[in-house]
């Protein structure tokens, strides 16, 4: 009776260290803006644990300012990066960042995905520059290696949240960097071309002082 019992307790031990887990342990986002020096910086999404060798600003709450396409004005998506881990039996086959644009206080439309490419297992540094060393740590960065994505085609004047959530593949499921469900969210503003008429009226102003002097 004790061998079969230390038998069976033997499959199990045996069965347990067959199963695994993966998950996402940090995300980044990266954004390039004219009100921001035109250069790409990263931004917190999911904060790794743990003490880190820099602390980019939180992207959810931040406010890139207003902008005018037709003066310049240039709110780029331009990277991203995950962090995983795996054990066990466990994979992780791919991640993607997710992104949307509607009008502040209306979110609505459906989120536009951009692979994020494999770029190394631990040891690694990630965005922040802080260094992991972890069986299975792997990161998936990006960054002014996609097609830029324009954040300010199309849109009209006012204001605009961006709404990005990260996810991975693996073989647990979908893996998702959201925020808790709510996303991550900045905002931004488009600013009015001067008008025609505007224009016009400075023109003539501007004649009207010359004659006077």
């Amino acid at each position: 009776m004790k061998l079969s019992k230390l038998i069976v307790l033997c499959v199990l031990a045996s069965a347990g260290s067959s199963f695994g887990a993966s998950g996402i342990f940090g995300s980044y986002i990266n954004v390039t803006s004219s009100n921001h020096g035109n250069i790409p910086i990263w931004y917190d999404a999911q904060a790794p644990g743990g003490g880190r060798a820099s602390d980019p600003t939180d992207f959810s709450g931040f406010a890139f300012g207003s902008f005018n396409p037709g003066a310049g004005g240039v709110l780029n998506l331009t990277g991203g990066e995950v962090l995983t881990f795996k054990n066990g039996g466990s994979d992780v086959t791919g991640t993607t960042l997710n992104y949307r644009i509607y009008t502040a206080g209306f979110p609505t439309g459906s989120h536009n995905p951009v692979n994020i490419g494999f770029t190394a297992d631990a040891t690694f540094a990630d965005a922040a520059g802080t260094s992991y060393t972890g069986t299975g740590d792997q990161k998936w960065s990006d960054s002014s290696l996609w097609n830029p994505v324009n954040l300010l085609s199309g849109l009209t004047p006012g204001d605009y949240e961006i709404d990005i959530y990260l996810e991975a593949a693996s073989t647990d499921g979908t893996l998702f960097s959201n925020n808790g469900g709510s996303n991550y969210k900045a905002t931004f503003t488009v600013v009015p071309e001067p008008s025609a008429a505007l224009l016009g009226g400075l023109g003539a102003l501007a004649l009207l002082r010359r004659r006077r002097i």
